[in-house]
């Protein structure tokens, strides 16, 4: 906070810690990774759609950041933040509400499979169309010098209180029978997601000039620009080919909760104390994470978080016992918190200040059909194999990410230092 020149920037840092403090809470009551899986395993034992939750999000998230960037660029954030981040909560309100007066949603059936992954698509593109002024809303007004820190703390403070909340979760799910249990989680996440948008409404946008309208276009131009990009900026490329190759070495990540608990015959409730864990290890890792990046770069922090992802793998195929799992489950989460760090904030180091929002466009959907990809061919490995077969597939798309990393990915910040000193 000493590096913080004006009152509004400091209002900044707290206000929209708060706003993603509040949002991991609620979205520890319907984790992707442990809670929704664990739910949808009620209505299908295919794997196949078990893996389509973490698809159909992270598609909906990075796919249409490209193309909502031209119009992004050189505009004031705030209001356009405002209302798509109020839209992007809508299906996180519904959901528990058709629960709550419709219990059968919650049984075995095409409807509800349908209500289910619809509502599942339009949270994931919500997030998506916001995410892009969003991301460029937040590197006006946190300044490069403690932006790592800053999305440190976003994650530290929300692994806290989502603490509580993977807790509280645990305790519903044992107490309350199916669907109601659900229906409480749900109904608490969407409450404290609300919230957290209260807390983002309070932010302050310096003043910006708006660019012309006719330079905000997804026209023949921009098309001409992105191809130059991607011709010409040999460093920027091979992160993109790391961080496929990585999304790719992400195919069990949706898996591993629904694993232990079929293996080890764990209940319902198992799923939230696997939460709990990978926030455990979240807020471990994120101590570390911010200070690390802005001191000497996000490239090191997606390294470790890498090499501690294969390590899970690891562990969660040749653990034996369900207290392996536990550990299996404290790494993910520091892996985890160490790619959200550094994947937002090495993308915005990359081009000028001006094509800011186009390279974290271009970054987010080029690499949207790994991400898309990968928890799908999960679900068909684990379909006609194992989850154990599963997590083996995954190692060399890891290690491959790995490799380009650490020998054709240079730090984009050192790329800059150099060019300014010479």
């Amino acid at each position: 906070m000493n590096q913080l020149s004006t009152p509004d920037q400091r209002r900044n840092v707290i206000v929209n810690v708060l706003d993603a403090g509040m949002w991991l809470f609620g979205i520890s009551f319907m984790s992707t990774t442990t809670i929704l899986p664990v739910f949808v395993r009620h209505l299908t034992d295919s794997p196949l759609l078990i893996g389509l939750i973490p698809a159909i999000l992270d598609m909906g998230w990075f796919l249409p950041q490209l193309f909502i960037a031209p119009y992004v660029q050189g505009r004031r954030q705030y209001g356009i933040v405002l209302v798509l981040g109020l839209i992007e909560r809508i299906p996180f309100i519904v959901f528990p509400l058709l629960l709550w007066l419709w219990p059968t949603l919650a049984s075995a059936s095409l409807l509800s499979l349908f209500v289910f992954f619809g509502l599942l698509v339009l949270r994931a593109f919500g997030s998506g169309i916001v995410a892009a002024p969003w991301q460029e809303f937040i590197a006006r007004i946190i300044p490069l010098p403690i932006r790592g820190r800053f999305f440190s703390a976003q994650q530290l403070v929300g692994n806290v209180l989502a603490l509580g909340g993977a807790a509280l979760a645990a305790v519903v799910l044992e107490r309350y029978p199916y669907p109601t249990n659900f229906t409480i989680c749900f109904g608490f996440g969407a409450a404290s997601l609300m919230l957290s948008w209260g807390f983002l409404a309070l932010s302050r946008e310096p003043a910006v000039e708006d660019a012309p309208a006719a330079h905000n276009r997804f026209n023949r131009a921009y098309i001409t620009r992105l191809r130059e990009i991607l011709q010409t900026d040999h460093n920027f490329r091979a992160f993109l080919l790391s961080r496929a190759c990585a999304y790719m070495g992400t195919m069990a990540l949706g898996f591993l909760a629904v694993a232990a608990i079929t293996r080890f015959n764990l209940s319902d409730a198992q799923a939230a104390i696997f939460t709990t864990l990978m926030i455990v290890g979240g807020t471990l890792g994120n101590v570390c994470w911010g200070p690390l990046a802005d001191r000497i770069g996000y490239k090191l922090v997606l390294w470790i978080g890498t090499v501690l992802w294969m390590l899970a793998l690891l562990l969660a195929v040749v653990g034996t016992v369900v207290e392996v799992t536990y550990v299996v489950f404290v790494l993910v989460g520091m892996s985890s918190a160490a790619s959200i760090v550094a994947d937002l904030g090495i993308v915005m180091e990359f081009g000028t200040a001006e094509e800011r929002p186009t390279y974290v466009g271009l970054a987010r959907t080029i690499t949207a059909p790994f991400l898309a990809i990968a928890p799908l061919l999960g679900g068909l490995i684990a379909q006609f194999t194992s989850y154990r077969v599963l997590m083996l597939a995954a190692l060399p798309f890891a290690a491959l990410s790995l490799y380009l990393l650490h020998w054709h990915v240079q730090e984009p910040r050192r790329m800059v230092l150099a060019k300014q000193s010479s």
